[in-house]
């Protein structure tokens, strides 16, 4: 799934996540390989995530806005690219899917600015 975002014709992409999660399923040299390509590609990330301890400094062309875990419960790693959404459940068993749809990224992509509006004042 991470591979089909880094396809993406699409100048930004949007992600909400919980980093712990995240870093319990890829290992560091996954994180950064990722990067590593997407920042190669130029895709910009503005992204919303939970975290226990430190907050995270922001790797090249990345926005982050952290949001408190214990009031936003979240599991899953969701990512809004071009007319895609890639929803990969992170916790118990593994599980991910891509929708490719112009109308639902769009509603997502509205959803997620809501959220990185709201998560303004928590930083």
């Amino acid at each position: 799934m991470r591979e089909e975002v880094l396809k993406t014709e699409s100048e930004e992409i949007n992600a909400i996540y919980s980093f712990d999660a995240l870093a319990e399923v890829f290992s560091k040299e996954e994180r950064e390989e990722f990067l590593k390509n997407r920042v190669k590609k130029s895709i910009k990330t503005r992204a919303i995530y939970v975290k226990s301890g430190e907050k995270l400094e922001p790797p090249e062309l990345t926005k982050y806005r952290i949001i408190p875990e214990n009031i936003f419960s979240i599991t899953a790693d969701v990512v809004i690219y071009g007319d895609n959404v890639a929803i990969m459940a992170l916790k118990n068993k593994l599980l991910g899917v891509i929708i490719e749809n112009e109308d639902i990224a769009q509603s997502m992509r509205s959803i997620f600015n809501l959220a990185w509006e709201a998560a303004e004042k928590y930083n």
